[in-house]
């Protein structure tokens, strides 16, 4: 049985530039990627980017991360998707590696 969908159009959207490499966001200060605020864990997700290809990894994060409103553990980002990490909404795009 599919998650129930979740995403909220209300937020603010940013639009998140992916390139190759590994971002790690979360509440703590060694991230790469800073999200302070309490629906987020202090290591609550990373986006492996490769080529022209980037995966969200969910680290067993308390709220959940989003990708077009399914909560996911793991799964393939495109150009164009969202990801909801708490009450921060991010619109996908993925530059490949030049």
């Amino acid at each position: 049985m599919p998650a129930a969908a979740l995403l909220k159009t209300d937020y603010p959207v940013t639009e998140l530039t992916l390139t190759p490499g590994v971002l790690h966001i979360g509440q703590a200060e060694d991230n790469d990627m800073i999200l302070a605020e309490t629906g987020v864990s202090d290591y609550h997700a990373k986006l492996v980017t490769y080529f022209h290809q980037s995966i969200l990894i969910d680290l067993s994060s308390e709220g959940g991360s989003y990708l077009n409103g399914e909560r996911v553990i793991r799964h393939t980002v495109k150009n164009g998707d969202m990801i909801q990490l708490g009450y921060h909404l991010f619109k996908i795009r993925i530059r490949p590696e030049i």
